[in-house]
């Protein structure tokens, strides 16, 4: 059976999206859907390991903030910013005293490495590649390509039309997606959808902000190593 996570991409996201991203056999970025602000796309939050514990965004600039016309492989880094410093500077500071603060040199590196690219898309993509690679996931990565206008397409057939053309039987979301897919369009096709189900992650008490949200992927290897960072993604399917 052939497992699908379809989803857009992230900044240096959550242990919750990497054990999606674990529990299937391969991963479609749909980034040429409409960019929405004040989201996970261009930013995540870091929490410093010194006594303070001072928590804070850190945030990949966009051309006009990020157009809500435009789709998220569209949208353009602000080209004025030195943002790759900024935030390499920031998460230096806030993990050098971190047990394994040397397991993020692969990151920082792709971070740092990726001043000169112009798309958020593809930044997303080579910091989440090189994550996958730090913790040893074994997953096909592709971005979802259409001659078609998705704004035009129902969100529950342009799911299913990926899943057929990757020749899916199973497809994991989160379970937000409950919302609006349609099922029965699955179920002609023949293909399982599967929820996940967050609740199956082990509760580390030291990963959650004070706003209830767990802290960005890099938290958890700084505090606790690539190798038992992999032992906390759990399968989800």
């Amino acid at each position: 059976m052939k497992s699908i996570l379809v989803t857009q991409s992230n900044y240096i996201p959550w242990r919750g999206y990497l054990s999606l991203i674990a529990s299937v056999d391969e991963l479609v970025f749909l980034d040429n859907v409409q960019y929405t602000r004040r989201d996970w796309r261009n930013r995540n939050l870091v929490r410093s390991a010194a006594k303070s514990k001072e928590s804070k965004w850190l945030t990949i600039p966009l051309e006009n903030g990020g157009s809500r016309q435009s789709t998220i492989q569209e949208t353009r880094i602000s080209a004025s910013s030195n943002w790759t410093s900024e935030h390499t500077n920031r998460i230096r500071a806030f993990y050098q005293a971190s047990e394994y603060y040397d397991d993020l040199s692969p990151i920082l590196e792709v971070i740092e490495s990726s001043k000169s690219e112009a798309y958020l898309s593809k930044v997303n993509r080579h910091i989440i590649e090189c994550i996958c690679d730090v913790l040893g996931l074994q997953v096909s990565i592709r971005t979802s390509v259409f001659a078609e206008d998705l704004s035009e397409i129902d969100p529950s057939q342009r799911i299913l039309n990926i899943l057929l053309e990757t020749k899916a039987d199973l497809y994991l979301t989160g379970p937000a997606a409950k919302s609006y897919l349609d099922e029965e369009l699955f179920k002609e096709k023949n293909i399982a959808i599967c929820y996940a189900d967050y609740s199956r992650l082990p509760y580390m008490e030291d990963l959650i902000s004070d706003r209830g949200m767990e802290f960005s992927i890099l938290d958890a290897i700084a505090r606790h190593g690539t190798r038992n960072t992999r032992n906390l993604l759990f399968d989800l399917k």
